[in-house]
């Protein structure tokens, strides 16, 4: 459901219904939205993860992106916004949680 598969991850059959319609949103668009605050989706800051680390939890409540970074925001908003794209208006309940396998990438 994920491209690239993230390193950990569980889905749910159950499903969260969102307030707010992004199917359309380019992703850039989806991050400045989400930055500055939207219905569906919290953004909490871990400072124990690392650069591009992410969780993504959806479940009754909406949407949970914990990053440490602006690049680990970008991430999990890349792969929250895939899944966004290929449903219906609603997403499974799930625990994502992600990180690069390489230091850098080239």
């Amino acid at each position: 459901m994920i491209f690239p598969q993230p390193q950990k991850f569980q889905f749910h059959e159950e499903k969260y219904t969102l307030k707010t319609d992004f199917r359309d949103y380019p992703l850039l668009e989806f991050y400045r939205a989400v930055k500055s605050g939207v219905v569906d989706i919290s953004v909490k800051h871990n400072s124990m993860l690392k650069n591009e680390e992410h969780t993504i939890k959806i479940d009754q409540s909406g949407i949970t992106v914990t990053v440490s970074t602006d690049e680990g925001l970008y991430r999990a908003l890349t792969s929250v916004l895939q899944m966004i794209k290929k449903g219906d208006g609603s997403l499974p309940y799930c625990e994502v949680e992600d990180f690069p396998q390489l230091p850098h990438r080239s």
